[in-house]
């Protein structure tokens, strides 16, 4: 079998040519042939170690990065991480439970799967006006008129509307 290198011809010291003549091609391919070997991707880390690797020097980097420029190095940053999170707690603490988009779940309040006609706006009104709730009769019966108007077709159906915004529409159908 003929190696794949070529051959070597005894020169003379003070020849100019280079030793070896290999084009760019096959020494490309060479290189390859050679590096594909697996003595050489034995000593290659293992895919959690490459994970690792980069969790280390990205993640833990920029934190080592941004404790060289924080007053007191990591317990500078550890102080101020500290007191973000206490601010965090009695924030948190101040403003009560989270609660998600749709609001509080109810099992028979305002917000029901179906909007409350204006009787039932009227009940609950008496309701809390025999138990002394006033705040919440005016409440209610400022939303059995305006239930009542939506239910004549003199307003549109809007969740949300305002007392003030109730007022100015009603006055254009009734002046």
């Amino acid at each position: 079998m003929p190696s794949p290198l070529p051959a070597i011809t005894s020169r003379r010291w003070d020849d100019p040519t280079p030793p070896v003549t290999v084009d760019r091609d096959e020494a490309a391919r060479e290189a390859r042939r050679e590096l594909s070997k697996p003595a050489y991707a034995e000593h290659e880390p293992s895919l959690p170690r490459r994970v690792w690797n980069w969790i280390w020097d990205n993640v833990f980097g920029v934190l080592d990065d941004v404790a060289f420029h924080t007053p007191g190095g990591w317990l500078g940053l550890l102080v101020i991480v500290v007191l973000v999170v206490a601010a965090l707690v009695a924030l948190r603490l101040r403003l009560g439970a989270l609660r998600d988009a749709t609001g509080p779940r109810s099992t028979g309040g305002l917000f029901d799967d179906r909007p409350r006609t204006a009787a039932e706006h009227r009940a609950a009104a008496e309701e809390h006006a025999a138990a002394g709730r006033w705040a919440e009769a005016v409440q209610e019966r400022l939303r059995a008129i305006v239930r009542t108007l939506e239910e004549r077709a003199l307003l549109e159906p809007r969740p949300g509307r305002t007392a003030t915004e109730a007022a100015t529409e009603a006055a254009r159908p009734l002046p």
